[in-house]
């Protein structure tokens, strides 16, 4: 019985050490697509962080110090960067990241879903939701408000942002790419702006599926808390599991060793 409770453990402890590898050890530079339909710069994939992010767009403001009145160019820049930094796509955690997470996939579909900004980086691939993550933590770190905007909740929707400057709202949607000419000679508009000047919209998407345009931007939902991040429940969760897929051995360990004491005085 001692050898099947120990062959536990040691199974814990082999795949404790394969996350830890994993996430502290292994080096992996994120892979260029192999189809690409958008913007992209393969050059940017060495930004594995926001830290490394902040730095590359504080070089193209030649600086970290943001004037007040360059404030909007610093968030275009910010937008500019992501936009090519990544193709559509779901980065998404495998069991070598966090055992214990890929064990309880099938309580949640987008459970192996990354939303720490510092791991969606290490891929090529991100959802809206994802980029828009990391813009908005990068832009938190530089001193900028801003709040999520969703699009038709209930349903396949899509993941933008705002950032508020004195002026007012600036929308940013670093997904599916609009025309940057457009919503930057028009100063960012708004998303309730965008929503309402028909022509503007059409213009700025005017490469997408007229369904973006037509009813997607219009069932906009901007009444989100400001600076807080979107993702919380399920960062925590990420978290906890994380901590339990490095330390469940321990537990285990311990959880035997007090089963025998109690046994042995029971006797």
């Amino acid at each position: 019985m001692k050898v099947v409770k120990y062959s536990i453990v040691l199974i814990f402890l082999l795949f404790s050490l394969l996350n830890i590898y994993t996430n502290y050890i292994q080096q992996t530079a994120p892979i260029t697509p192999n189809k690409i339909e958008e913007e992209f710069d393969a050059s940017l994939l060495y930004i594995r962080s926001l830290n490394q992010l902040i730095v590359h767009v504080d070089s193209l403001n030649s600086g970290p110090t943001i004037a007040e009145n360059d404030s909007l160019n610093y968030a275009n820049l910010m937008a500019r960067t992501l936009r090519m930094r990544f193709v559509h796509g779901w980065s998404q955690y495998t069991w070598k990241n966090n055992w214990i997470l890929a064990f309880i996939q099938p309580l949640h579909p987008h459970l192996m879903g990354v939303v720490k900004p510092d791991d969606i980086l290490n891929y090529s691939e991100a959802l809206c939701s994802q980029q828009s993550i990391i813009g908005m933590e990068a832009l938190k770190k530089k001193g900028f408000l801003f709040r999520k905007v969703g699009f038709l909740k209930d349903k396949k929707g899509h993941f933008t942002y705002e950032i508020k400057l004195r002026d007012g709202w600036h929308y940013y949607d670093l997904d599916k790419e609009p025309d940057l000419k457009t919503l930057e000679n028009n100063h960012r508009p708004s998303i309730e702006r965008l929503a309402k000047d028909t022509l503007l919209r059409e213009k700025a998407y005017a490469d997408k599926d007229p369904w973006v345009a037509d009813r997607l931007l219009a069932s906009y939902d901007n009444d989100n808390p400001v600076n807080v991040f979107p993702a919380r429940k399920m960062r925590f969760v990420h978290r906890v599991t994380l901590f339990f897929s490095y330390w469940a051995w321990l537990f285990v360990l311990f959880s035997f060793i007090w089963w025998d004491k109690r046994h042995k005085q029971s006797l």
